[in-house]
């Protein structure tokens, strides 16, 4: 465990009682004994040294001491994933990739060629706890420092909409391979990120069946700057971490670029 995501309703306690399956995890799974002192972050991404004090039978104490940010544990840009419904486990896989690369929100989006079905409210309610569930998991899998929010499925068009009323429109990326086909005009990645500094950059992903060409045509008309992952078909819960990888090296690497000199 690289660290122990702390309950949602905890408000800075120097102590609190952990039961039910977080219990069982540090005393049966990860075996803690009493005094044993392991990692933990909350859910606004502040990070604690946690102390097993008490193992009882259904519960156990644990203090709570901060512990700071260490060095180098602040994000290099605050990242946005819309990513197209998936079928089947592929969801699931893009939404843990994610959380590991220290994405902040997952927006899945109900969009036209989507392969999965569009879900129900029922439906909705359970594919969300699913994936809150992995997101706890891939945070104290990963020991990542960004908290990743995961929202309910959301209509394209409401996405689209979203993108207009926002006070300060971040950067804004669409991954496709139709970029000849549709006419659009993509620059290099690094030209795209070489102005962002601390902003949020947003990356659009579509589903196995590739954006609708009117979807790529709303996207070119609010200002969604199209990228290419290179000459290959990536499946699409590649593509998102392929896309997510590129934008966070680039910025982490950013500082060390150095300009050529062509003359």
């Amino acid at each position: 465990m690289r660290q122990f995501l702390l309950p949602g309703g905890f408000s800075g306690e120097p102590e609190i009682r952990i039961s039910g399956k977080q219990h069982h995890y540090l005393t049966a799974v990860l075996r803690l004994v009493e005094g044993e002192v392991f990692p933990g972050i909350d859910s606004s991404g502040n990070r604690y040294r946690l102390t097993l004090r008490k193992k009882e039978a259904d519960s156990c104490l644990v203090g709570v001491e901060s512990a700071g940010d260490p060095e180098g544990s602040a994000p290099v840009c605050r990242i946005r994933l819309f990513q197209a419904l998936l079928k089947g486990k592929k969801m699931d896989q893009v939404i843990r990739q994610a959380v590991e690369a220290g994405v902040e929100e997952i927006v899945p989006m109900e969009t036209k060629n989507a392969v999965a079905a569009n879900p129900s409210e029922l439906g909705r309610a359970g594919k969300t706890g699913r994936w809150e569930r992995i997101v706890k998991e891939a945070l104290q899998q990963s020991g990542s420092s960004t908290v990743t929010r995961v929202k309910a499925p959301t209509g394209f068009e409401e996405v689209m909409k979203g993108l207009v009323q926002e006070h300060s429109a971040p950067l804004s990326l669409v991954c496709t391979t139709q970029i000849s086909r549709q006419g659009l005009a993509p620059q290099p990645l690094h030209r795209y990120l070489s102005e962002v500094y601390g902003e949020r950059v947003n990356i659009f992903i579509g589903p196995e069946g590739g954006f609708d060409p009117a979807e790529l045509e709303e996207f070119q008309r609010l200002g969604v700057r199209s990228v290419s992952l290179g000459p290959t078909v990536l499946r699409a819960e590649s593509a998102a971490t392929a896309a997510v990888a590129a934008v966070r090296i680039i910025l982490l690497e950013r500082q060390s670029w150095e300009p050529k000199n062509y003359y």
